[in-house]
Parts: C-alpha cells; structure tokens; sequence
C-alpha cells in the first residue's frame, strides 16, 4: 500500500511541478514575476521543512505506530486543501488566448490587474492583453508544423532547451537533495545521536527555506538568470515538462547511488557535487540571458525570435486607440 501510495504521489507531485511555476510565470507581470514564481520554491522547501519538524516532534511519541502514522496521515490535509481551493483560481489569460476565448483571458486580466481601481493599472492591463493578443497570434502562427522534435532541432529552441536542462541539472549537481535525504545518516557517522540528527536534518531545511525567501526579494532587483521564463507560450509546456524531467533523472542519477558511494569512498562522494558546482556556475553565469523586467512575450527575442509588440514602444496613438476601443465596449 505504501508504495502504491509512493507511485500515484510522485506521478501526483511530477504533473504539479509542471503546472504550478508554468501557472504563476504566465499570470505575473513583469516588474514581480521573479518574487511571485519564487513563492513555488519557498513554498516547496516550506514543506520539505515543515514534514522535518514533523518528523522530529513525532520522534518523542512513545506510541510506535503513531510515529509514522501521524505524518503520513497530516501530508494529506494540503492535497485536500488545494482541491477545495482549485475552483476558484483563475485560468492563464495566455492559455484562453490560445484556446480562442479573448473575452475570458480580458476578464483574468482585468481581475489580476484589478483593472478599473487605479487609471495606471488600467492602462496596463490593456497594453498587456494587446501584447498577449497578438504574440499568441503569432506564436500560433509559427507553431504549425512544428512537433516536440523542433524543441531539439530549431537553434532558438535548442538554446532555450539547454539553458533549463542546465538549470535543472545544476541545481541537482549541489548535491542538495543528496545531503537532505542523508543527512540523519551524515550526522550520526560524525557521531551524533538519533534525536540529534533529526534536529539538525529539520534546521537544515528550514535554513533552506529562509534562503528561498530571501531569493526571492532579490531577485526582481539584482536580475536573474532563470528557467521559467524563456518558452514562447506555444511550447512552454513542453519545454518546462522536458526540463523538470531533467530534475527527476539527476535526482534518481544521484540519490541511487549514494548509499554505495558512501560506504565505498565515503565523504570524498561530495567531491563529485563541487567539482560539477565549479562547472556550471561560471557556464550559466556567462551564457544565460538575462530575462529580468520583460515580459514573458518580449523574452524570445534574447534567443533570437521575432517578438511582434514591445509594451515599451507602443505609440502614444496605440495606447490612445487601446482607450477608444474599451470606450466603445463599455458603450455596447
């Protein structure tokens, strides 16, 4: 049952960390984008944190079976959590677009914008949605013909299939998950107990999540070199599933053979994991465009696609025709 269970929760957890940086890149503006899609990544180690602490508190109970029973059955409040809350959350104005539905991606728009409040806002709001309209237009347009073997044979898509296989890859090249999953183990061959380990192991993480957080203030003012921002709207789907199966496999790739590699060479197995960090670091530093401040339509343009509408060139007549058009609506 527990690894029936395993099996439905990863397949569950695998469709999710598609779907929800995807959801939040595409429903954020420019100026916030990193701060918002980085709540994903401190939300996900606020979890691996809180199942830590979890798991320490639980150490104490004198009851067995309530030791690993409690925390398995609390990890299910927050599926459940979310399926009531599902409803209510709005579909991506990008994804209405492409699906032909212009009036429902406006109403999203207004609503995320809180459009009609504040005459900045508004203006906004509208220059947006134009953009979106005609670079989904566009993306469409060049989307025929093309299949998942484009991702890999089309040079503007091939660099941006790098640049988050990259990310991926590296991310998992630190190490990070390796020292997490082991870290009971790590501790306790320097000697400590088993209630010591677990305390460090849960104030590891939540170290961790203070470092997301605080990533992600900073990200939308130092730049960032980022994957979930560089997929036309046409492909991103694709091009954000293909690169988080990167994620999977590095991890299997690492966490597999780890326990053979400690009891084989033991510590030296953390020499892999800085000598890979030494790697790729200076080649993402260096390669990876910055994508900071544009909006997810204006970043094809860094890998060498045609980008039809620059929210900061729109014309002074554009932006008045913009006013006009929703002057006329509101009369019909």
């Amino acid at each position: 049952m527990l690894l029936l269970g395993r099996v439905l929760g990863g397949f569950a957890v695998g469709i999710l960390m598609v779907l929800i940086p995807l959801f939040q890149c595409e429903i954020s503006p420019p100026a916030t984008r990193g701060f918002l899609v980085s709540q994903h990544g401190v939300v996900l180690v606020f979890g691996y944190s809180a199942a830590a602490w979890v798991g320490f508190g639980s150490f104490y109970s004198t009851n067995p079976a309530f030791q690993w029973r409690f925390p398995l059955c609390l990890q299910c409040l927050w599926p459940l959590a979310m399926l009531c809350l599902t409803p209510w959350i709005p579909e991506s104005p990008r994804w209405l677009l492409m699906q032909n539905r212009p009036q429902d991606a406006w109403k999203v728009i207004q609503k995320l914008h809180e459009s009609g409040k504040d005459s900045s806002r508004d203006s906004f709001a509208k220059e947006e949605f134009y953009q979106m309209t005609q670079q989904v237009n566009a993306d469409q347009e060049m989307a025929r013909g093309e299949s998942v073997k484009t991702l890999f044979t089309k040079r503007s898509y091939r660099k941006r299939m790098f640049c988050a296989f990259m990310t991926m890859f590296a991310s998992e090249s630190t190490g990070i998950l390796v020292v997490y999953n082991y870290s009971v183990l790590l501790y306790e061959g320097l000697g400590f107990n088993n209630e010591i380990s677990l305390l460090l192991a849960a104030a590891y993480v939540t170290v961790a999540c203070i470092g997301n957080f605080i990533n992600s203030i900073l990200i939308d003012r130092v730049g960032r070199v980022k994957l979930l921002e560089i997929f036309p709207t046409h492909i991103r789907s694709r091009g954000v599933a293909w690169s988080l199966a990167i994620l999977f496999a590095s991890t299997i790739a690492y966490l597999i053979p780890a326990p053979t590699a400690f009891a084989e060479v033991g510590w030296k197995y953390y020499l892999l994991f800085i000598l890979l960090s030494v790697i790729n670091i200076p080649l993402m530093w260096f390669y990876f465009p910055e994508t900071k401040g544009l909006a997810l339509e204006e970043i094809g343009e860094k890998f060498g696609d045609k980008v039809v509408i620059h929210l900061a060139s729109l014309t002074v007549e554009r932006k008045e025709g913009l006013h006009i058009q929703d002057e006329s609506r509101r009369n019909e």
